[in-house]
C-alpha cells in the first residue's frame, strides 16, 4: 500500500510524503478557499480565526488578496524545491503568519468562550470546533523547518564545522 501511495504521490507530483509538501499544498489550498468565500460573501469575515486575519488587515477586500497572495507564495515555493539554503523559507513566512494570526484568533475565541461573532459556547466546544486552525499552524511550522533538522542536528554533535552548504 505505501507503494502505491508512493508512486501517486511522485505521479502527481503534488503532495510529496517526506518533505513541505504534505501541509503546504492543503493549506494554500484552504487560503484560497477562503479569500474567494471573502469575495462572494462577506459575512464570513466574523467567522472566528479568519476574522482575526481580516481584523488584523482591516479590510475585507485586502485580506482577500493577501490570502491569495501568501498561498501563491507558498506554492511557488513548493514549485521551486531545488532553491538551495536558508532563504527558502521566505517563501512560506507570509502563509506562517496568516496561520499563526488564525491560530492567536481562535486561542483567544476558547479562552473567553466566545467564537468571532460573538455567540458564547462552552470551552470545550469552541476547542473542538478552533482546534484544527491551532494544528495547522503547529504542523506548518513543522513543514516549513523540516529541511533544517537535519542540519541544526549537526550542530549539536559537532559534525557541521566541515560543511559548507545547506541542504537541498
Amino acid at each position: 500500500m505505501t507503494r502505491i501511495l508512493n508512486g501517486l504521490f511522485a505521479l502527481f507530483g503534488m503532495i510529496q510524503p517526506h518533505g513541505r509538501g504534505w501541509i503546504i499544498w492543503p493549506i494554500s489550498l484552504y487560503h484560497i478557499v477562503w479569500a474567494i468565500v471573502l469575495l462572494v460573501d462577506r459575512s464570513a469575515a466574523y467567522s472566528t480565526a479568519l476574522g482575526e486575519v481580516t481584523r488584523t488587515i482591516g479590510s475585507v477586500g485586502l485580506t482577500s488578496a493577501l490570502l491569495f497572495m501568501v498561498s501563491l507564495l507558498a506554492i511557488s515555493g513548493l514549485l521551486r524545491n531545488k532553491a538551495a539554503g536558508p532563504l527558502s523559507i521566505l517563501w512560506f513566512l507570509p502563509q506562517q503568519a496568516v496561520l499563526v494570526i488564525s491560530a492567536w484568533g481562535a486561542s483567544a475565541a476558547i479562552q473567553s468562550s466566545a467564537f468571532g461573532d460573538g455567540v458564547v459556547r462552552p470551552q470545550a466546544f469552541i476547542l473542538a470546533d478552533q482546534l484544527p486552525h491551532i494544528i495547522f499552524a503547529a504542523t506548518h511550522t513543522a513543514a516549513i523547518l523540516d529541511p533544517f533538522t537535519k542540519i541544526w542536528y549537526d550542530m549539536l554533535e559537532g559534525k557541521w564545522k566541515n560543511r559548507h552548504s545547506l541542504p537541498q
